[in-house]
């Protein structure tokens, strides 16, 4: 099981944790990465987010930082009698340290004309962009884009590059 952790903060705040029920992630190496955290109890955690609207979000999985982001929008929505809100954070981020890793527990694998690998597996937070990963079949390619859903019961990632 996967165990995170997710903050908010801001200059002259404390860093403030807040249950969410997802968070989903587009991580790039140089560009921008993005960040989403969406939460179905609202009222509970409206005030922290709100003071804290021009800072970070920060994600933690099994109580170290996986990845922080500046705040950009938030929003609210209502259908009928339930309300959600969700936190989109984005960060420029460089990965300097690449190396090699298994890409192991896949579920799926799409190699389009171009050799561009296209990989869905359970999550691994130690796959990073500008990693080079072997598949089970030995076939390797380097990441430069990855997808990432996480949930209380389960979490997954998509990696592509060539």
């Amino acid at each position: 099981m996967i165990t995170f952790a997710v903050t908010v903060e801001a200059d002259g705040l404390s860093e403030a944790e807040i249950k969410v029920d997802g968070i989903q992630l587009r991580l790039r190496h140089v560009n921008a990465s993005y960040i989403r955290v969406n939460m179905s109890d609202v009222l509970a955690w409206a005030d922290d987010i709100v003071e804290r609207r021009n800072g970070r979000v920060r994600i933690y999985i099994d109580e170290v930082e996986y990845i922080y982001g500046n705040i950009q929008n938030i929003y609210f929505t209502r259908s009928g009698s339930k309300n959600s809100m969700s936190l989109v954070a984005t960060r420029f981020i460089t990965y300097s340290s690449p190396v090699a890793r298994d890409l192991t527990n896949l579920w799926t694998l799409h190699i389009d004309g171009n050799g561009r690998h296209k990989a869905r597996c359970a999550f691994d937070g130690d796959v990073r962009p500008q990693d080079t990963v072997t598949l089970p079949d030995g076939q390797t390619f380097q990441v430069d884009y990855m997808a990432t859903f996480l949930g209380y019961d389960n979490g997954w990632i998509d990696v592509e590059g060539t």
